[in-house]
């Protein structure tokens, strides 16, 4: 109900296209989409089409985000309209990322080196070693820590797709990444 009501309150000031920086959030994509009036960007969405442009043998991601992300399995029916695998984190990994991501030393308190960095980077690179063709940064802070020069394997950045998918749609003129 929040997010309806928030969505109504963008569209009372103006708003033109209804985005949700937060992947978690698009839980309620469906329900936001049935709310609104402007049209939606769905960053899942947008990321799948960047994919199938950019990208279009892959067949494997891995999935670097938060435990609630990976859980909800957005990505992993996303990715299967493409016929593309999305690889998870084992649940000790993802204990690691969750404690990058969130803990007293991690992303969320301000902390973008060291530790978090370190954790992260290892885990985008032990997916990559377990068959992940490109990396997706599926969570907001992901991309903070994580570079493309990190790994191996292309880094799909959600966060910038969806945000030139928005000017785009905005109707400006945007180069091609």
């Amino acid at each position: 109900p929040h997010l309806r009501a928030g969505v109504k309150v963008l569209e009372q000031g103006g708003a033109g296209l209804i985005v949700m920086p937060c992947i978690t959030a698009h839980y309620w994509a469906d329900e936001i989409r049935k709310a609104a009036r402007a049209p939606f960007v769905s960053l899942l969405d947008e990321t799948l089409a960047f994919v199938r442009k950019r990208f279009p043998g892959v067949r494997t991601v891995g999935l670097v985000a938060s435990s609630g992300t990976v859980a909800s399995g957005l990505w992993t029916a996303t990715f299967a309209k493409a016929g593309i695998e999305v690889l998870a984190p084992k649940p000790a990994e993802q204990d690691r990322i969750m404690d990058a991501i969130i803990g007293r030393g991690g992303i969320k308190a301000g902390f973008t080196s060291g530790p978090p960095r370190r954790t992260i980077v290892a885990q985008a690179r032990r997916l990559a070693s377990r068959g992940a063709e490109a990396i997706v940064a599926g969570c907001t802070e992901v991309p903070l820590v994580l570079r493309p020069g990190d790994i191996a394997v292309p880094l799909v950045e959600p966060m910038d797709i969806g945000a030139r998918a928005c000017v785009r749609k905005a109707g400006y003129p945007l180069k091609e990444i």
